[in-house]
């Protein structure tokens, strides 16, 4: 039995605006806590395993041959600097899926967040949470023992 563990990444390369700021308006993206899949043992490399984090704060659902030994965790992001009572939209692109050494890949999709509907409170303050989906190849495919890095980007548009 083969233990993995899985991080991701998470990064934003571009913050898109369509409204003016102030020339001394600074948006500033935290990550406070990363997105992960947890450390788990798979039993079989048959068939599939899934793994879905969710964006709300509840536990990630495990399916397959596997046994999670820590859970998943799902992406915390804090935003300041942004304008206030401002809806806005995040496009993820630029998926890396989760891999180590010569092992085969982790498909990471399904990225979704939460609230559902995204705005800036008055402050031009807001935080979201970022869950995703992993899925193992099956098919007899080997994992090897290690830290499987995955990586993702997204922007953020007003």
């Amino acid at each position: 039995m083969n233990q993995l563990t899985i991080f991701l990444a998470g990064c934003v390369l571009a913050l898109g605006c369509i409204i003016p700021l102030r020339a001394d308006a600074q948006v500033v993206l935290t990550e406070v806590q990363p997105l992960t899949f947890g450390t788990m043992i798979m039993t079989s490399f048959a068939t599939p395993v899934q793994v879905v984090v969710h964006p709300q704060n509840i536990l990630p659902n495990y399916s397959g041959p596997v046994i999670p030994t820590v859970m998943g965790s799902r992406g915390h992001y804090n935003m300041t600097g942004a304008p206030p009572n401002t809806p806005f939209t995040i496009t993820y692109y630029n998926i890396i899926d989760a891999a180590y050494g010569g092992n085969p890949q982790l498909t990471l999709d399904n990225f979704t967040f939460e609230p559902a509907v995204l705005v800036t409170n008055g402050g031009g303050v807001a935080d979201f949470f970022i869950g995703a989906r992993m899925t193992s190849v099956g098919g007899g495919s080997p994992y090897g023992d290690g830290t499987y890095l995955g990586n993702y980007s997204f922007d953020i548009n007003f």
